[in-house]
């Protein structure tokens, strides 16, 4: 499938678009405008890391119908597989503001990994007993491995997560084995969201989302979980101002909205 997709691939600059042709069989091309760029999306296993490669895509606005396109045709993938050199190259082209090389990123809550941790050893505890009843008391030996392997991902994936906002973009990272950066405008924001969920507030934390036009429902998702709840209420405070303020920091509020909820 890698091959029949990306046989040839080509990124082609021109002006204001970016266009991209791909496939063996069947020849793929599309395109779009720079400024319809909502984020950038970049993702790395663990085999490509050990190699110094990863992957690099994007998402544009009102997908769905730019260009007289279905949302199966359109621009997606800039860069299947480059060197950290190569993606730096084509985000300085393409939009050097969401370059996460050139972000500070904040951790999250020193607590992020036992809040992660625990929902998994909950299920896997639940799923142990019935088993262990039914086929012998040798499944309930599968529970430490599977709990010790938990705890590892829970803890390499807090390690590397983080956000960073400012004035412009609004990104998060995370993973542990596979690791994923997701990059947006917040110019090009729709909505802020402060979730505060019982094992939030009784933790004292809180997530924020941001969300923009196009974005892909498979994607990874641009919020923030595991936040003290202080952190959370100045990011969101910061970036409802962002959207609100658009391209034109003094050009006050528009149609956009910020939105708090607690559930």
């Amino acid at each position: 499938m890698c091959v029949l997709s990306h046989y040839g691939f080509r990124l082609e600059l021109d002006g204001e678009r970016i266009g991209t042709r791909s496939g063996l069989l069947t020849r793929r091309h599309a395109s779009a405008n720079l400024s319809k760029l909502q984020r950038v999306l970049l993702s790395q296993s663990w085999l490509a890391r050990r190699m110094g490669r990863l992957g690099l895509k994007c998402e544009v606005a009102a997908g769905s119908h730019s260009d007289g396109q279905s949302s199966n045709h359109r621009l997606s993938m800039l860069v299947p597989l480059g060197t950290v050199e190569q993606i730096s190259a084509v985000l300085e082209k393409v939009a050097p503001q969401l370059n996460p090389d050139q972000l500070q990123w904040v951790p999250l809550h020193p607590l992020a990994w036992q809040r992660r941790l625990r929902p998994s050893v909950i299920v896997v505890s639940l799923l142990t007993l019935p088993a262990a009843w039914n086929f012998g008391p040798w499944v309930a030996a599968l529970w430490p491995p599977i709990v010790t392997l938990l705890t590892l991902e829970a803890r390499g994936w807090a390690r590397y997560a983080g956000y960073a906002c400012n004035e412009r973009v609004f990104a998060f990272r995370a993973g542990w084995l596979t690791r994923h950066w997701t990059v947006a405008s917040i110019g090009k924001g729709q909505a802020v969201l402060l979730k505060q969920s019982p094992f939030d507030r009784r933790h004292k934390m809180a997530s924020v989302r941001l969300d923009t036009a196009g974005v892909s429902p498979t994607s990874f998702a641009l919020q923030i979980p595991y936040l003290s709840a202080d952190q959370a209420q100045a990011l969101f405070d910061a970036t409802s101002r962002a959207i609100a303020a658009g391209d034109h920091p003094s050009s006050g509020l528009n149609d956009r909205s910020a939105m708090r909820s607690a559930s």
